[in-house]
């Protein structure tokens, strides 16, 4: 993350409050990487993620993915992605309106930025 003030922590988590849910696919049949992400997630949250299919889970993919989804308006969007230096993409552009997480928008799959929001307290899942 950006050396950001704990101010800046602090407002960042009031803006991002009830607007986020993380989410994290291995490829089935890779323990490792699965023991690898309890591991650093173990890490910098003190906590062992909830084993729920729904956040934690083996999928046909080829590699790790990320995934955060963020439930903001124009004004909190900008203000998110200026405090910690990202691009966010909208979920309507990859997905069409069609989207399980529609209310959802937008949507990273960047692994630093999902790290730095477990370690400032966002959880696996709806938060």
């Amino acid at each position: 993350m950006p050396q950001i003030s704990d101010l800046s922590a602090a407002f960042i988590k009031a803006a991002l409050a009830d607007r986020v849910r993380l989410e994290f696919d291995y490829p089935t049949g890779k323990v490792a990487v699965r023991v690898a992400f309890i591991q650093q997630y173990q890490s910098l949250s003190g906590e062992t993620p909830p084993d729920h299919p729904s956040y934690l889970r083996a999928s046909n993919k080829f590699g790790r993915q990320f995934r955060l989804y963020l439930s903001l308006d124009g004004p909190q969007r900008h203000f998110v992605e200026t405090a910690l230096r990202v691009t966010l993409t909208s979920v309507a552009i990859q997905h069409g309106h069609r989207s399980y997480n529609y209310r959802f928008t937008p949507r990273s799959a960047n692994p630093q930025l999902f790290w730095d929001l477990v370690a400032l307290g966002f959880r696996l899942g709806d938060n």
